[in-house]
C-alpha cells in the first residue's frame, strides 16, 4: 500500500510538479525459483484523479479543452484501475533458506499484466463566457481496457522470520495511451503509466 499518480495527456503538469498522488493497494504471492530468481503473480488497483483543473477565458490551454472535447476526448476525469501480472524477478543477493543470510535484500522484476479502468470522463462540449469556467462539461461513463508491462525494483529486510518489510517502486507502462479517456498525445512519452511507491510486507507461507 502507498501513494501512487498517474502520467497521462490530461492529469498534470509535470514540469511543475503538479498532479495528484492517490492511494494505491496490491496483493502478490511469490514463488521462490532459486537462490537469485523468483516469480510473481500480483493483483491490485489504484485510484485515478486528473486534478479537475479550471480553465478560464484567458488560457490558452482553454483551446485544446474545446479541441478534445469535440474530438470526445476527456479533459478530466476520475477513475479506479484494477490490475492484474505476472513477473520474474531477479535478487541481487541469494535468498537462501534455513540460513543465515544478508539482511537487506535488492530485487528487480519485469513482466506482463492486463488493466482494467473505470473512468467518470468529463468532456468539454462548448464555451460559456458568463461562468468563471468557461466551459460546458458533459460527464460520461467509459472503461478501457489495456495491456501493460510491470517494472519493479525494491529493497526488503531478510529478518530470518516468518515476515519482512519493505518498499518498492513500480511503473505500469501501458501499451496505449487511453486509460485517460484521452488519447490525444499531449506529453513527451505516448503510453500511459501508473507509478506507485508500495510499503510491503512479506509473509512466508513455508521458510
Amino acid at each position: 500500500m502507498g501513494p501512487s499518480i498517474i502520467y497521462g495527456d490530461n492529469t498534470a503538469n509535470y514540469p511543475m510538479h503538479d498532479y495528484k498522488i492517490n492511494p494505491s493497494l496490491s496483493l502478490g504471492y511469490n514463488e521462490q525459483l532459486s537462490h537469485h530468481l523468483d516469480i510473481r503473480a500480483t493483483i491490485g488497483f489504484q485510484t485515478l484523479n486528473s486534478g479537475n483543473k479550471v480553465y478560464h477565458q484567458e488560457d490558452d490551454v482553454l483551446a485544446k479543452a474545446v479541441e478534445w472535447g469535440l474530438a470526445g476526448q476527456a479533459k478530466d476525469f476520475l477513475g479506479v484501475a484494477t490490475y492484474i501480472d505476472v513477473m520474474p524477478g531477479y535478487n541481487f543477493r541469494p535468498v537462501l533458506s534455513n540460513m543465515v543470510g544478508y539482511p537487506w535484500l535488492y530485487y528487480v522484476g519485469a513482466g506482463v499484466g492486463v488493466m482494467h479502468v473505470n473512468r467518470n470522463d468529463k468532456i468539454v462540449i462548448g464555451i460559456n463566457e458568463d461562468r468563471e469556467a468557461a466551459y460546458v462539461i458533459r460527464e460520461e461513463r467509459r472503461s478501457t481496457t489495456a495491456v501493460y508491462f510491470p517494472l519493479r525494483a525494491g529493497i526488503s529486510t531478510n529478518l530470518e522470520k516468518d515476515y519482512d518489510i519493505g518498499v518498492e517502486f513500480s511503473a505500469l507502462v501501458t501499451t496505449g495511451s487511453a486509460i485517460d479517456g484521452n488519447n490525444i498525445r499531449q506529453k513527451l512519452i505516448g503510453a500511459d503509466m501508473l507509478f506507485q511507491v508500495q510499503f510491503i510486507a512479506k509473509v512466508y507461507l513455508n521458510r
